[in-house]
């Protein structure tokens, strides 16, 4: 990470880092993103999923829109705070780190978001919405089962009115899953 300086820092989260930052913020602010969607494309062996039954993560794709939250982060602690965060979603390599222009009440922001990176070998670039709810009714890993993921960032989309039709879905199948 290169120095934040006084520089304003602002962070997207679009999944658990929705329902789970694992930083300091100064603020958050619902924000949408242009050109980008929420998608479960990655596949997690390891986490919310093992090597026998993997599980699906989300990732930003190219194309369409996609709402979350914008965090705020003190110039000051920017750096460490980022560090968390590289930490947590950088470690396999499946994210790209880019800086993307948010819509949110208070203007336009540019933010750092993890889009998908596409050469990934856990990258699946297109599954039937059935197969991903069965994947992740099953998948359990050391970090919880991939149902409450989908089940966390679903509660936070409601919580914030935002109508995200793919993904309720998705909860819907793999509730029926789970029942069956």
């Amino acid at each position: 990470l290169e120095a934040i300086g006084d520089a304003e820092v602002w962070l997207f989260g679009y999944g658990s880092l929705m329902w789970n930052p694992c930083i300091h913020y100064l603020d958050r602010h619902p924000a949408l993103l242009h050109g980008f969607h929420r998608n479960f494309c990655l596949r997690a062996p390891t986490g919310r999923g093992s090597p026998e039954r993997p599980g699906l993560m989300l990732a930003l794709k190219n194309g369409g829109s996609c709402r979350g939250i914008a965090y705020r982060i003190d110039p000051s602690i920017a750096e460490h705070e980022l560090s968390i965060v590289w930490n947590r979603e950088m470690v396999s390599g499946a994210y790209q780190p880019r800086l993307l222009r948010l819509v949110t009440p208070q203007g336009e922001k540019q933010a750092i978001a993890f889009v998908v990176n596409r050469q990934h070998p856990r990258f699946v670039a297109h599954i039937e919405l059935t197969e991903a709810a069965q994947m992740i009714a099953q998948a359990e890993g050391w970090l919880g089962s991939c149902a409450e993921y989908l089940f966390s960032t679903v509660q936070h989309l409601d919580e914030l009115g935002v109508a995200d039709g793919p993904m309720h879905e998705l909860k819907r199948l793999v509730e029926q899953y789970q029942q069956a």
